[in-house]
């Protein structure tokens, strides 16, 4: 399992951001919060989440960071992972598709 040596909540312009590291790259998200003892103990309760989550393995980039350029990096998007998959493209059809009284019959 992936461990996370270093996660801390730093500020930068008096905005806090998430620095990290996953997967051997050095990770900054940052955020619109302001850098207040409040905000800093939100973060930290995300940021206890997110590296038990790389501990264990099940870290998802784009589910705590779904806007990021790295969730392209780490987390492929579905569509994409499709294109480059054929039998993937009628799963991803399945999948996003309403689903119909045939599926079901």
């Amino acid at each position: 399992m992936a461990v996370c040596a270093m996660a801390s909540i730093r500020a930068l312009g008096g905005k806090l951001f998430f620095d990290f590291r996953y997967r051997d790259v050095r990770c900054r998200e940052y955020t619109v919060l302001n850098d207040t003892a409040e905000n800093r103990s939100k973060l930290a309760k995300v940021l206890k989440k997110i590296t038990a989550d790389i501990e264990k393995g099940t870290f998802t980039y784009r589910l705590y960071f779904p806007q990021s350029k790295l969730a392209e990096r780490f987390d492929p998007k579905l569509s994409d992972v499709a294109a480059t998959m054929p039998y993937a493209t009628a799963a991803l059809s399945y999948v996003t598709a309403t689903p119909t009284f045939s599926i079901f019959a």
